[in-house]
């Protein structure tokens, strides 16, 4: 809806959205590696900044001819989308191998509300302030977590670096907990219908 606002055609509307995508895909190997062999909270200050950065200068330059969209939108994808699988990888850091997928459960449910609550609050910003409030919002919240990250570093250790579960195990476990939920709402959903046929 952005790009289509700022007055991109549909091919265009498709680059923009396909390039924030591939970069957050692809920015998701390097940084994962980091964060394996690093603390991991540092690693998700310094993506989140990056993430903030590239979306404070979307919001100021929105439609300005003298910045290419496409290389920040790149850039914000790359620093935005690794940042779920950094706190999924985080928080399993502190958990038990049998709990990975109830965490990560947890988690993609904290995710979903925001996915659904995020766009209900910005659209008002983008309707009554400027589009670029888009990537304004998304900035606050960025630096938000920065703040909340840093705090909790004052309040608990970080896991040895030997003990840190694998980046890309902790998203096959969001891939479980996901096959998980989708398999327990088709459950209730087979069991309410049985329910009403029955009633009838």
């Amino acid at each position: 809806k952005y790009a289509s606002l700022i007055g991109f055609d549909v091919p265009g509307v498709a680059l923009f959205v396909s390039i924030t995508l591939i970069c957050g895909a692809i920015a998701q190997v390097p940084i994962g590696i980091l964060s394996d062999r690093f603390d991991r909270r540092v690693v998700m200050v310094i993506v989140s900044g990056f993430s903030a950065a590239a979306g404070i200068v979307l919001m100021l330059f929105t439609g300005s001819e003298f910045i290419n969209p496409y290389v920040l939108i790149g850039l914000w994808g790359a620093f935005t989308f690794p940042i779920y699988g950094l706190a999924t990888a985080h928080a399993n850091d502190f958990a038990r191998p049998d709990q990975f997928v109830e965490v990560s459960s947890g988690l993609l449910l904290i995710y979903a509300f925001g996915a659904i609550a995020g766009p209900i609050a910005v659209s008002p910003l983008m309707t009554n302030v400027s589009l670029g409030s888009l990537f304004g919002f998304n900035a606050s919240i960025q630096l938000l977590l920065i703040g909340f990250i840093i705090w909790r570093s004052t309040k608990r250790d970080s896991t040895p670096l030997e003990d840190h579960v694998r980046y890309i195990d902790a998203l096959s476990a969001t891939a479980s907990a996901s096959t998980a939920i989708n398999e327990t709402i088709q459950h209730e959903l087979i069991e309410s219908a049985e329910l009403e046929v029955e009633s009838d």
